[in-house]
């Protein structure tokens, strides 16, 4: 796969920037998505549906505080987060980039239909309470995503970057821990397998997957030399498998670490993960230097990327704060990268790339209004009294957020790429 750099907004017939980095009249005037152009680029359609996920899982607090849901709404909201929010965003974006980085033929619309269909089975049966329908559609779309995937790689031309190997091991978190929060409901108190299982899905898989892309793909975002290349053949050089062999290491590492922490000793566990993952993060990408094109965008993926290991620290430090750790992980950290990385898959494949080294203004309201649903998220844990207001206003803040982020990328995921 070409290593070049992308050409210039001539060449990708990118429209003119609006102020704030938004879309322009140009660009809601562009010509039309062809239909049998989705199936390979299925982020067009899983991207919308998460953030309708996330922001219905996100609307149950206030609704419940409200008296206006009458269920208790933390299994759901955490099952509709991971995997309707957080899942969405990784199909979306590994069934656009996979089949690319491996040269091979892109989903087709039967494959994507079976995915989109246990989909939104399994979100619906988590919001009717029913965790363990929905944890069975969710295992079946996982593991038939990787069949799809395992099927073409025979006939690959290329093989990704030797981090994906990290992001081999974060995909497998997810039906490890789907099948041990089935496994949860059913065997004995031996193993905690709900806690092993929620460990893999909310922390393991996502802390693996944006360390493994990250470390080939931030460099390039952020204008640092990269240190992470394709392969350049259907089979890897001795080069190649050398420096695969950390990511690999370091994924079995974080696996075994949730051992660890529920098994032996609690922080231990914890803090190896986040310590282990942080060091190679940070030697493939050197966040404290000073990105090529500052902006909005490349500060919150600073913030994001700080926020995981400081509010993993936090949880093996104050295990009485738990939640408020968590969440400093999943909602500054994951959320706001994910929010990043999904705002360069939107641009790219709508002829915008060029656009994405500006200042995208509107990335500002998105990063504020994310750190003050974070603040406000935790001060709900200090201050237990006020539990529910707390909520409710972070709730609030992070849906102001996303909406901010669905109001300028939405409109151009039915744009398509004028070079393709």
């Amino acid at each position: 796969m070409s290593e070049t750099s992308d050409p210039g907004p001539e060449a990708k017939g990118g429209s003119a920037q609006a102020a704030d980095g938004g879309p322009t009249e140009a660009d809601f005037s562009a010509g039309k998505l062809r239909w049998s152009d989705i199936p390979g680029e299925p982020f067009r359609l899983l991207f919308p549906l998460g953030l309708l996920a996330g922001v219905l899982a996100v609307l149950l607090w206030p609704l419940f505080f409200y008296d206006l849901w009458f269920q208790y709404p933390g299994p759901s909201h955490g099952r509709i987060m991971i995997m309707g929010f957080f899942g969405a965003f990784v199909i979306g974006f590994l069934g656009t980039a996979a089949p690319r980085m491996l040269e091979v033929r892109p989903l087709r619309w039967v494959e994507l239909g079976v995915l989109l269909g246990l989909f939104l089975t399994g979100t619906t049966a988590y919001f009717a309470g029913s965790l363990a329908t929905g944890d069975v559609a969710f295992l079946l779309l996982f593991a038939g995503f990787a069949g799809m995937l395992a099927l073409r790689f025979p006939r690959r031309s290329d093989l990704p970057p030797p981090s994906f190997a990290l992001v081999l091991w974060g995909y497998a978190h997810l039906p490890a821990g789907l099948l041990f929060l089935l496994a949860g409901g059913t065997f004995g108190t031996g193993v905690p397998w709900t806690a092993l299982g929620m460990g893999f899905v909310a922390e393991g898989a996502f802390l693996c997957m944006i360390t493994g892309v990250g470390a080939f793909f931030f460099p390039r975002l952020l204008g640092y030399p990269p240190r992470q290349r394709f392969a350049g053949g259907a089979t890897p050089d001795s080069e190649w498998f050398r420096r695969a062999a950390t990511p690999f290491a370091i994924g079995a590492l974080v696996f075994a670490s949730f051992w660890v922490e529920h098994m032996i000793h609690g922080a231990t566990g914890i803090a190896l993960r986040y310590a282990t993952v942080s060091a190679y993060l940070l030697r493939m990408v050197p966040l404290w230097r000073k990105a090529e094109h500052p902006g909005f965008l490349t500060l919150s993926l600073k913030i994001g990327l700080a926020a995981v290991p400081a509010g993993g620290f936090a949880m093996a430090l104050f295990p009485d704060y738990r939640m408020a750790g968590i969440h400093a992980v999943l909602l500054t950290g994951f959320g706001m990268v994910t929010l990043v990385v999904a705002t360069r898959v939107i641009f790219g494949h709508s002829g915008r790339r060029n656009q994405i080294e500006g200042r995208v203004g509107f990335f500002g309201v998105i990063l504020a209004l994310t750190l003050a649903a974070a603040a406000l998220r935790f001060l709900a844990d200090i201050y237990p009294g006020s539990y529910g207001a707390f909520l409710g206003k972070s709730a609030f803040f992070w849906i102001a957020g996303i909406l901010v982020w669905a109001r300028y990328t939405v409109p151009l995921a039915s744009r398509p790429d004028p070079e393709e």
